[in-house]
């Protein structure tokens, strides 16, 4: 496998916690600047299944897929915090565990739930974004 902890990875991984310790302060503007983190065949996916409101979450590949994700995520829902708790690098992955609330502008409900992200890197990119959060709360905030 070789030594996966090159300095390009550890470039990466200093990017990284630098674009989540901003992300909360920007309530999520800087969002767009992950995209310039990500490999051009980045496989992006969440835990839920896409739904009314939360069509963002449908699994796909490329930056412009992540980009799209940004784009319908911020269009419909207001970040109001996004507190990271936890920063784990363990080989090829970045683990970002965290607290988060968002409120879905059509009903202004909340979700507040616990999230985690998983990223595998390579190459000083990141080749594979998974994240975890309670599902049943996005898609209630979704019901009027």
């Amino acid at each position: 496998m070789g030594d996966i902890m090159t300095p390009e990875n550890q470039a990466l991984i200093e990017q990284v916690k630098k674009f989540y310790n901003t992300y909360n302060e920007t309530k999520g503007s800087n969002a767009a600047d992950v995209i310039d983190l990500c490999a051009d065949d980045i496989r992006w996916q969440s835990l839920g299944a896409p739904a009314a409101g939360t069509e963002f979450l449908e699994d796909g590949t490329g930056k412009e897929k992540v980009r799209t994700y940004l784009r319908d995520l911020y269009a419909g829902w207001t970040m109001l915090h996004y507190t990271v708790n936890e920063f784990i690098v363990s080989d090829d992955r970045i683990v970002i565990l965290s607290d988060v609330e968002f409120e879905f502008d059509a009903t202004q409900k909340r979700v507040a739930t616990p999230k985690a992200d998983i990223m595998h890197i390579k190459d000083g990119q990141i080749t594979n974004f998974f994240e975890f959060y309670d599902t049943a709360a996005l898609q209630a905030a979704t019901l009027s």
